[in-house]
């Protein structure tokens, strides 16, 4: 499912850079259907940093596909500034997860 949600953000962010506004909304709106359907799965880790990590992802990446689930060049501009911030939550996940399995 993570990998699924990477793939999003990247589909998003290629739809703004390539000023495609209508494909970037249709993204957003399928992103965040499969975030929302994520989130209540989404079962503690068993590292209390490595869940931190996760859940703040979760949160800035539902609040960016909300954000830009209607056609507004404001939330296509605050949707990115969040999908940053969700990357740089997935990352710091992945690297705890290389430390854990190291």
């Amino acid at each position: 499912m993570l990998a699924e949600v990477e793939r999003d953000v990247e589909r998003v962010l290629e739809a703004v850079v390539d000023e495609e506004p209508a494909l970037a909304v249709l993204q957003c709106r399928e992103s965040s259907e499969r975030v929302a359907a994520w989130s209540p799965g989404l079962v503690p880790a068993p590292d209390a940093e490595l869940d931190r990590e996760l859940r703040s992802a979760l949160d800035q990446l539902s609040r960016a596909f909300d954000g830009c689930s209607t056609p507004s060049v404001e939330g296509l501009r605050t949707a990115v500034a969040q999908l940053e911030i969700a990357g740089a939550h997935l990352g710091r996940a992945r690297e705890r997860v290389t430390e854990l399995t190291s």
